[in-house]
């Protein structure tokens, strides 16, 4: 560009140049305007790509929430109900009067919610009604124990649950048997 500008000068203007004065007295200026536009498309450059990864990564978090299960959706819902510490690994459901009382792994709590509403919710996760007011996750099961007609499930914390005579088929169906 020092020596395009003499040129230029010289054929539109009719001007006489000394081509290496000019060239000296022009290099800096030409310097100066061509880092500031060679910076400044660098920059628009580097925008562009930003927002391309921006667009790029909400579109991929768009698919993946798309495609997430509805069921884990409310699975995860349930759990929020939990305080923090209490939140874990799900073990069971224990309908208390009109309360129930869900076991993790980190403890129990008791929550205002009937057993039918809980069931409804955790449909996708597995696991099976065992009594009329208990619910084990198949996992958490560590043994069958049975005394004459009696049937119990001992769990991952110890706890014994209840198998009614109207369960006994679901329980054999899952094979936790």
């Amino acid at each position: 560009m020092s020596l395009v500008v003499p040129l230029i000068t010289m054929i539109f203007f009719n001007s006489p140049i000394n081509l290496i004065n000019d060239f000296v007295h022009f290099l800096p200026k030409t310097l100066v305007i061509g880092g500031v536009i060679t910076f400044f498309s660098v920059w628009q450059n580097h925008v562009k790509q930003q927002q391309q990864q921006l667009e790029l990564s909400t579109k991929v978090i768009e698919e993946h929430a798309s495609t997430t299960d509805t069921k884990s959706i409310q699975i995860e819902q349930f759990m929020s109900l939990l305080p923090i510490n209490k939140r874990g690994q799900l073990l069971c459901l224990e309908m208390d009067d009109h309360y129930l009382k869900v076991h993790t792994d980190k403890g129990s709590h008791m929550l205002l919610m009937r057993l039918k509403d809980a069931l409804l919710q955790l449909e996708g996760f597995p696991g099976l009604q065992t009594h009329r007011s208990w619910w084990v996750a198949s996992d958490a099961v560590v043994s069958v124990n049975k005394q004459n007609r009696k049937m119990t499930l001992l769990l991952s914390n110890h706890l014994e649950v209840p198998v009614s005579r109207t369960f006994v088929d679901a329980v054999k169906a899952a094979n936790i048997i």
